[in-house]
């Protein structure tokens, strides 16, 4: 083997190793979600995550209402009955325990110009 072919293998290693790691990071078909409110766990695939109660509440409200956009005033309402910046920083821990990628949720979606909707759960 010339050194030319053995940093060819290389390269394409690491070409390969990059697209499996971001297949990972995005999966095309995420992984269903199971909820279980009256111990405020959310099991994703394998991994199980615990819930503050406040992340419990906002994911209980989220799950009751599965798959319907909820409106960040919604939120406020239901869950704290305060402002709106409460509710975005418990999305963003609640994302930050659940998602694969928080960056790009896959069970928590922002609809733009609507709120928030809990997608692929069991």
């Amino acid at each position: 083997m010339t050194i030319d072919e053995y940093l060819k293998n290389i390269k394409d290693l690491r070409a390969l190793s990059i697209i499996n790691n971001f297949s990972k990071a995005y999966p095309k078909h995420p992984v269903q979600i199971n909820y279980y409110p009256n111990l405020g766990i959310v099991q994703i695939g394998e991994r199980k995550v615990e819930l503050t109660p406040l992340e419990n509440k906002v994911m209980d409200y989220l799950y009751k209402n599965a798959g319907k956009p909820r409106t960040m005033d919604e939120l406020s309402e239901e869950v704290w009955d305060k402002q709106s910046t409460i509710v975005k920083d418990t999305i963003y821990k609640l994302r930050a325990k659940i998602e694969p990628n928080s960056r790009r949720p896959q069970y928590i979606v922002y609809v733009k110009g609507v709120g928030y909707v809990l997608k692929n759960v069991i």
